[in-house]
């Protein structure tokens, strides 16, 4: 953290300097933008799934360790060295859904999910009343763009065209899966009977059945939206985001269906960037963090050249000779690679190979040296060196 710890001084001390030592070029300005993208994701996962404050939590713990091995407070990195050790651990732990929604994210980018047309919806929200006029319950599920397969239990395949027959038939009371739920993919029934996951908040839910339990669940670790029909008070519901709320009316549920499915299954493809223009400070702050991991980074990611002299390695010597002389001693090589690895290297990481097959007789003998003969580390790259043969005296062993 030394290095760490200089820069930021100097960039306390003299701004202008630290920066005009970086160099920000277009590649630099696509890779911050790519990590800010990446950086935004995470920030609407974590508010979707209302983990704000745990996040500011841990991240303050973080923040407080590094600052003490930046700026060497040894009794507060004793305290919390520990405890930021098992912070890794806890974000495995406590964010294992999350993270699990934002691999699927990024794996579902540019696949284009089935849309359900304005048809099927009109069929849904009509069924949906029409079974609150029974008495009969229902819970049915709209998948959104992310997969939610690994959160279904059971269920019978169908995939059968949505239509208003079908749908009654599957609830009514004497069919073996109408206490399940039916899972839309798109203008078809992909299963029903289905079993989901119950929502862990059980307080704000107090009063709702079962079903309620469930449609709350699969909308609070999914962007997909429930509609769940109360048998007990022939109310209808709908949870989307964690939240569970009545619909009133036919009317009032086909709009609040056709907006998600607006919302979830843009169709053109540049639409998914429409979000960012409503939350312009999630997105600065997304910017501000990824341009502050560039500027913490850079300097040890820019690639460098560094030259420096190397001894040379003789190799397949005949037993009866021994090297007594060599000219020059010396090898200058040239190289590239990161500097975080170029500062880190070692000159006895590398190494020249000078191959003595086939010397007979001694006394002054020409080595040819190639690009195959140095050998460095995989992550630095040879750019030159010289000389490209060096002059090795060979005496017998016995003389």
């Amino acid at each position: 953290m030394g290095e760490l710890s200089t820069r930021l001084l100097a960039l306390i001390s003299d701004p202008q300097t630290t920066f005009g030592s970086l160099s920000f070029g277009w590649r630099d300005f696509f890779d911050v933008l790519v990590v800010t993208f990446l950086v935004y994701a995470v920030l609407r996962l974590i508010q979707e799934a209302r983990l704000t404050l745990v996040v500011l939590g841990l991240g303050g713990i973080t923040s407080v360790y590094l600052a003490s091995k930046i700026f060497d407070f040894p009794l507060t990195r004793f305290i919390l060295q520990p405890i930021f050790g098992a912070i890794i651990v806890l974000v495995a732990v406590i964010f294992q859904k999350e993270i699990r929604r934002f691999l699927n994210f990024l794996l579902r980018v540019g696949i284009k999910a089935p849309v359900p047309r304005a048809g099927a919806i009109d069929i849904i929200a009509k069924v949906a009343f029409e079974l609150t006029k029974k008495k009969t319950g229902a819970l049915m599920v709209i998948q959104g763009k992310e997969p939610i397969s690994y959160l279904m239990e059971g269920g019978v395949d169908l995939r059968g065209e949505v239509s208003e027959a079908l749908l009654l038939s599957i609830f009514d009371p004497s069919s073996p899966g109408h206490d399940g739920a039916i899972i839309f993919d798109g203008n078809r029934i992909k299963k029903f009977a289905v079993h989901l996951p119950l929502a862990e908040s059980a307080e704000k839910l107090k009063g709702f059945g079962l079903r309620h339990r469930a449609a709350a669940g699969i909308a609070e670790r999914s962007d997909s939206i429930a509609i769940v029909v109360s048998e007990e008070k022939s109310v209808v519901s709908v949870a989307e985001g964690g939240e569970i709320n009545r619909i009133f009316s036919e009317e009032e549920l086909k709009t609040k269906l056709l907006k998600f499915c607006e919302q979830k299954f843009q169709r053109k493809p540049w639409a998914h960037l429409v979000s960012f223009k409503k939350h312009p400070a999630m997105f600065t702050s997304a910017a501000f963090i990824a341009f502050s991991i560039w500027f913490v980074l850079a300097p040890r990611l820019n690639v460098v050249q560094q030259s420096f002299s190397i001894l040379p390695t003789f190799v397949n010597t005949p037993v009866e000779f021994t090297v007594i002389d060599v000219g020059p001693r010396e090898i200058e090589i040239t190289i590239k690679g990161r500097s975080a690895d170029i500062s880190t290297l070692n000159v006895q990481d590398a190494q020249a190979m000078v191959d003595l097959t086939g010397i007979k007789t001694s006394g002054w003998h020409n080595a040819k040296i190639t690009k195959e003969d140095i050998k460095l580390p995989i992550n630095v790259e040879l750019i030159s060196f010289t000389p490209e043969s060096i002059s090795v005296r060979l005496s017998k062993v016995n003389e």
